[in-house]
């Protein structure tokens, strides 16, 4: 997927998470994701987040590798990130950093979600919540 535009996504569009409240939906981060060290920023594919496992660090600016080849920066916790190619109709990538169980990662086509990674079995139930809220069909 080649990426025409990146798209913050802070308030209001798609999934909200913040550090101290609760995502759209009433999906909360986790505690103690505000205490995690940083990581030492690297790449990590996207298909291999589930041997990642809870990193036990913070994975903010680190750089996730799709499987199109393009890559996404990880944002801090608490913030969700998203690119999307030829908005507002093309597939979007949204990543997740749930602080303690780490990231979640999907591909949400026309509402659908198409594809999902996670570091963890609780950053994949977050993940699901929360796009569930936000009317993302599964």
């Amino acid at each position: 997927m080649s990426v025409s535009r990146t798209i913050s996504l802070v308030v209001g569009v798609l999934v909200v998470v913040t550090s101290s409240a609760c995502a759209s939906g009433g999906v909360a981060i986790p505690p103690g994701g505000d205490a995690l060290p940083p990581c030492k920023p690297q790449r990590i594919d996207v298909t291999d987040l589930e041997s990642i496992g809870e990193p036990g660090c913070d994975l903010v600016g680190s750089q996730l590798g799709l499987p199109s080849g393009d890559h996404i920066e990880v944002p801090g916790v608490g913030v969700t990130s998203g690119q999307q190619d030829d908005p507002p109709d093309g597939p979007e990538v949204v990543v997740v950093n749930w602080g303690v169980p780490g990231l979640g990662v999907a591909v949400v086509v026309d509402g659908r979600l198409a594809d999902v990674w996670s570091s963890s079995p609780e950053a994949r139930d977050l993940t699901d919540a929360a796009l569930s809220a936000d009317g993302v069909d599964g």
